[in-house]
């Protein structure tokens, strides 16, 4: 099971926490994080070191969309990123699959 974290992150210990705990329930469980984050060393801290969490650099749109569709869940900060353009293409992908 692979969740996809696309876009800012301002509340990051929150989120590695919460991550912490799903993990214990689901060992198989993933984190990528996309995106263009210029304190990556600060993003490291959150990780704990953690295998399951992986931090990938900003990529070209076409493989962006691609990590996001194969994701199980895609997680978004509506606390700076509102309805995004990252939610929208994740609605479309998943309608151009053919899912309800």
């Amino acid at each position: 099971m692979t969740l996809a974290l696309v876009g800012a992150i301002p509340r990051q210990e929150d989120i590695g926490e919460a991550f912490r705990r799903l993990a214990r329930d689901f060992p198989q469980a993933k984190l990528k994080i996309l995106g263009h984050y210029p304190d990556r060393d600060q993003l490291k801290v959150f990780t704990r070191g953690s295998a399951q969490i992986e931090i990938l650099k900003a990529r070209p749109y076409l493989v962006t969309l691609g990590t996001i569709g194969r994701a199980m869940v895609l997680a978004l900060s509506s606390l700076c990123e509102g309805m995004c353009r990252v939610l929208i293409t994740r609605m479309a992908e998943l309608t151009l699959r053919g899912y309800p």
